[in-house]
């Protein structure tokens, strides 16, 4: 009961539940070894040593060598109880700094100027974010898409499925290549084998290297607009040609 409470505390005050439970865990082990610590708290072996770190830059947990081997020591609830206090004054002084902000903050926001925003992700796991992101749609993806399948192995797993249970649709357009047509017969008309190179929805355009493996995500509504307003076009004008077997739309 009282380990239950000091969670609800802590996660109150910022910490992540990995962080609570490797705390947690060094608390009852008192000091031990990270394999240890992750046996204990149930975190992973290689997530506890990135979440001891993230500890020790808070000041509850030291660590000390044992004939080579690193021992990890969790502060005492004393030293706890000043982390937290401390805490708090760091947020009463940035509140006091927000403050003296809030004049030329409310100008700025009441101005009403648009600031477009522009994320860049890079490598593998950066385009895995790009693709999560795109499980938030609120509305059909549109998607100048080629016929390269080599992002693939940057999807997350299941990516498909959990768009459509997030019952998310995708319309594509596909250049004018054999390859491409062939993706599109295969796939029935719900086309889930490809691999985005511009995409928009919501307000988010983005925009994806696998060559280059990296994606970008800019937000603004007004791009955002204009782009679906051009693939809109473009995708009446395939099915004006009688080319929309080389377009996809499922989910």
């Amino acid at each position: 009961m009282e380990n239950q409470t000091l969670k609800e505390i802590l996660k109150k005050s910022g910490f992540s539940d990995k962080e609570i439970d490797i705390y947690l865990a060094l608390l009852e082990l008192g000091s031990s070894v990270a394999s240890d610590v992750a046996k204990r708290s149930g975190v992973i072996r290689s997530t506890a040593y990135v979440v001891l770190d993230a500890l020790m830059k808070r000041g509850l947990v030291t660590v000390s060598e044992r004939r080579g081997v690193k021992m990890y020591h969790g502060a005492s609830p004393d030293e706890l109880v000043r982390h937290l206090e401390e805490s708090a004054k760091q947020y009463t002084v940035s509140a006091s700094e927000v403050k003296k902000l809030l004049p030329k903050l409310k100008a700025d926001h009441a101005s009403g100027i648009p600031r477009p925003k522009v994320r860049l992700f890079e490598g593998e796991e950066g385009m895995k974010s790009v693709y999560e992101d795109a499980l938030s749609s609120l509305e059909t993806i549109r998607a100048y898409a080629f016929e390269k399948s080599d992002t693939a192995e940057a999807m997350p797993r299941n990516y498909y499925d959990r768009l459509a249970k997030n019952n998310i649709k995708v319309r594509a357009l596909f250049p004018e290549t054999s390859q491409a047509l062939e993706m599109a017969k295969k796939s029935g008309g719900g086309t889930y084998d490809f691999s985005p190179d511009i995409s928009v929805y919501d307000d988010k355009i983005v925009f994806m290297s696998p060559e280059e493996k990296f994606g970008l995500i800019i937000e603004s509504k007004e791009l955002a607009s204009a782009l679906k307003k051009a693939f809109d076009l473009s995708w009446k004008e395939a099915k004006k040609a009688g080319k929309l077997s080389l377009a996809g739309e499922g989910v």
